[in-house]
């Protein structure tokens, strides 16, 4: 395979770019010519109705899952480059693509921890196995990383003993083992009970407010107009909206995004009060969700 090509001008200070990226799986449409550009520093939330496409294009993004069509660029490095006639441009090699993701910190709806080793191992197994980092330095990150989730005193238990929301907790800790420079979440509060949300929503509050690149999909309005500076619309595998999400939850305009807004109709007009006097207090900033 090609090795991957180094870009310059256009993505300077740009984290991802997405280009008309398509994928059908049996005949069914999942993305139709997507374009979608994450800047440094942004936090980007992917909406949309079950089976829109946003965990697809998410998971495109590190090439979990691999496009049938378009571009990936990661920080200015393309990965995958290929035309609507399968003629192969760009894409990176196993070992460079590794590489890649090891940039590239991803957080599973379903934790995907493994079972069968310590909370502390799974944690160090990344960094000592991709990054050849020495492991009683990966173990000393590994537990400041547990500290500040206030779980250290769980460093040699199984994830199994543990509740959903530490467990979800792990997983962050899992991907920041890796020092990256962007987040992927895909809906990292949809598995906990509502008691467990708050301490994972804690968690990526504290990411955003120090400037992680993070793109995550979630169902949570609130923690959208929270934290977001742009949210994505996605409805049968096309971007229908994207933009601050005050404009976009608040006052949409496009049809298909009033419906979509629609369905959580109560739930943004429990939101706009504290949108509206946030906004006057502190111009550019975005509620916390009750």
């Amino acid at each position: 395979m090609a090795e991957p090509v180094r870009n310059s001008g256009p993505d300077e200070g740009v984290a991802l770019r997405a280009e008309d990226i398509c994928m059908a799986r049996g005949g069914h449409i999942i993305l139709d010519h997507v374009n979608l550009t994450i800047r440094r520093g942004e936090v980007v939330v992917l909406l949309g109705s079950s089976g829109s496409g946003k965990t697809t294009l998410l998971r495109s993004l590190n090439l979990l899952n691999e496009p049938d069509s378009g571009r990936v660029s990661v920080e200015g490095t393309t990965i995958f480059d290929r035309g609507p006639d399968g003629r192969q441009g760009t894409r990176c090699t196993p070992r460079d693509l590794a590489q890649v993701r090891a940039r590239m910190g991803m957080v599973f709806q379903h934790f995907n921890l493994f079972p069968h080793m310590t909370v502390l191992a799974n944690i160090v197994e990344a960094p000592c196995r991709v990054q050849n980092i020495p492991r009683p330095q990966a173990e000393a990150r590994a537990r400041a990383l547990l500290a500040q989730m206030g779980l250290e005193r769980f460093s040699s238990v199984r994830p199994g003993r543990l509740s959903g929301g530490q467990q979800q907790r792990v997983g962050i800790a899992r991907a920041l083992a890796m020092e990256p420079s962007i987040m992927l979440l895909d809906e990292p509060t949809s598995a906990l009970d509502t008691e467990m949300v708050g301490e994972v929503v804690s968690v990526i509050r504290t990411l955003a407010r120090a400037g992680m690149t993070m793109v995550m999909v979630t169902h949570e309005l609130g923690l959208a107009l929270e934290l977001a500076d742009r949210v994505v619309i996605l409805d049968q595998g096309k971007l229908i909206a994207d933009g601050p999400p005050r404009t976009v939850l608040l006052h949409p305009t496009n049809a298909r995004v009033q419906r979509f807004v629609g369905r959580f109709h109560a739930s943004v007009e429990a939101l706009r009060p504290l949108w509206e006097a946030r906004r006057h207090d502190n111009p550019g900033t975005s509620p916390t969700a009750p």
